[in-house]
């Protein structure tokens, strides 16, 4: 987030302890190597990278490195850096990489120091520190949307290592808290258990799985420390990686695994589920404080959409244990003050222009209507809403289908969307009316993919054959009044079974072919369009045929990216 300018007994910033600058060596497009004594230059076209390699090899002094870059071009650049470490530990032909990410914004013509500290790096592999980093890529990119008619230049100055002391979180104090709410009253009934909120219980959405393949543990188990698949302790150690992926800190730290206690204590009302929690976020607060002159990067637990996928886990905490009296009342100024530092990041930030943006849009419109306590909630209500409002128009086909052509990413869009459309009819606030058609139309999409035996086909990078939107579908029938909505999402358990029987999306490309559904039922599918924006595999022409209640030719997909 950027620096709140806010007093020292309000918010804590790091301490900066030590600061020299860092040599390093180019390495050229030849090969040669050249001291970098002087500003180097490089043109982006529209993606661009510089090697420099450290002379001295050893940053573990460091855990911050900062470039003075200078902008000379009219277009926006996105930077960021890697980090490859020496001994390779990963795979035998492939070093460890710690990497921000191209996330960091460096305006239009602009010279400034560009930070990226050490909690904004996310790594392949096992190695994060800093003892061992023989190489060192700039990358440079134009954003998404621009398409430069001629190159742009960008030139590296210096380079600056820093030690910070970084505080324990959260940043926000009690009295900083106080002040981002109007009055002290305000502030009581926000703590208390009188305040009601729209993620409860008997909420659908309580029930939708998480948006990943990975293991997922008993209530029981993430007591006794095992999340993920692995034993991590109790609280987590949220510095582990013991598969080496990046993805897998990333979802540790977005809390998911969270749903399955608030799950069971909805169920069971047991103390020790509250009492779990109240640990759990407590260790995360205080060991993972808001990195502040930066986006997140890459690093798990401040990127932007960690920061969103957490706040949408935190809401059913809000939900169910919030009013039963087992949170500590530390634990409530904690979390309200984290809730008030994700949303001013998600206010500075944005991430990838795909369903990245689309779900924290979703997640700052929730806060701003959740959360009006805070001074600040009008404008992440309203430019929630302008953000999403954007994103629908240009994220979804006329036809209803998502733009990364991913069954996955569709359904993850339509449940921030519907969560968002929810908690507007919860607090009686109007939405703009294409958000309801979009839900509509999305769910069409979803129901016509389903397969006779209630599954669905793994386009693009959809988690292989595991994609199941049950969950969700049923959920959306609470919005939306078709009985084939509650048909597919309980696997025709009750409502009734869709009458159409073949269905054609133009813009998407995407042709559903059926005599019904039900077990016994032919089917068939074929995509013949866009390849999508983002999160691609090379399944355009796909053909799916079922007959007599089996698949007989079908793509499985992948469950890795």
């Amino acid at each position: 987030m950027n620096d709140p300018s806010l007093p020292s007994d309000f918010f804590s910033l790091d301490h900066v302890v030590l600061r020299e600058p860092v040599d390093m060596v180019v390495v050229n497009q030849d090969g040669s190597t050249s001291f970098l004594q002087k500003p180097i230059g490089k043109r982006v076209r529209p993606k661009s990278s510089i090697i420099l390699k450290p002379v001295e090899r050893d940053l573990s002094r460091f855990n911050s490195l900062s470039f003075v870059l200078r902008n000379e071009s009219r277009h926006t650049i996105l930077v960021g850096i890697h980090l490859v470490h020496g001994p390779r530990t990963f795979r035998k032909d492939m070093h460890d990489i710690s990497t921000t990410g191209n996330r960091e914004h460096l305006q239009a013509e602009d010279r400034r120091e560009v930070r990226f500290p050490r909690e904004c790096f996310g790594t392949y592999g096992f190695r994060e520190d800093w003892t061992d980093i023989f190489q060192i890529t700039l990358n440079l990119a134009f954003e998404w949307h621009v398409r430069a008619n001629s190159d742009a230049a960008v030139y590296i100055e210096a380079i600056v290592g820093e030690q910070r002391r970084v505080p324990q979180g959260p940043r926000l104090s009690h009295a900083g808290l106080l002040g981002q709410i109007e009055r002290q009253e305000l502030l009581d009934h926000l703590c208390s258990a009188g305040k009601n909120w729209p993620f409860k219980e008997h909420n659908l959405g309580l029930a939708i799985p998480p948006p990943h393949h990975l293991p997922i543990e008993r209530a029981d188990e993430i007591r006794a420390g095992y999340i993920l698949g692995h034993h991590v302790g109790f609280p987590p150690r949220w510095d582990c990686n013991p598969i080496g992926e990046l993805e897998w800190r990333h979802f540790l730290h977005r809390h998911h695994f969270l749903r399955i206690l608030v799950q069971h204590f909805a169920t069971t009302r047991m103390d020790s589920d509250a009492q779990a929690i109240n640990d759990i976020v407590t260790s995360w607060t205080q060991r993972c404080p808001v990195p502040v002159g930066s986006n997140g990067g890459a690093g798990p637990s401040w990127e932007t959409l960690s920061i969103a996928w957490r706040m949408r886990e935190w809401l059913w905490i809000f939900g169910v244990i919030w009013q039963s009296g087992l949170l500590q009342q530390d634990t409530r100024f904690s979390m309200l003050a984290s809730v008030w530092e994700s949303a001013r990041s998600l206010l500075d930030h944005q991430g990838h222009a795909n369903n990245w943006i689309f779900v924290e849009s979703a997640v700052l419109t929730i806060l701003g209507l959740c959360f009006s306590e805070f001074k600040d909630s009008t404008t992440w209500l309203s430019t929630g809403i302008d953000r999403l409002e954007r994103e629908v128009a240009r994220q979804f086909f006329e036809d209803g289908v998502h733009f990364e052509m991913s069954p996955l990413y569709h359904a993850i869009c339509l449940g921030a969307l519907s969560d968002v459309v929810q908690t507007a009819d919860f607090f009686n606030f109007r939405l703009p009316g294409n958000f309801l058609e979009t839900l509509i139309k999305g769910s069409d999409y979803l129901v016509c993919l389903s397969r006779p035996d209630f599954t669905w086909p793994s386009l693009n990078d959809s988690g292989g054959t595991k994609g199941n939107y049950a969950a969700l579908l049923k959920q959306l029938e609470q919005i939306i009044d078709k009985p084939a909505l509650k048909w597919i999402g309980t696997h025709g358990a009750s409502g009734n079974p869709p009458y159409v029987s073949s269905s054609t999306f133009p813009d998407s490309g995407v042709t559903v072919m059926r005599s019904g559904h039900l077990s016994s039922s032919h089917h068939a599918l074929f995509r013949a369009g866009p390849p999508g924006f983002s999160h691609i595999h090379q399944d355009v022409l796909s053909l799916e045929i079922g007959a007599l209640g089996n698949m007989w030719l079908l793509d499985p997909g992948i469950t890795t990216y």
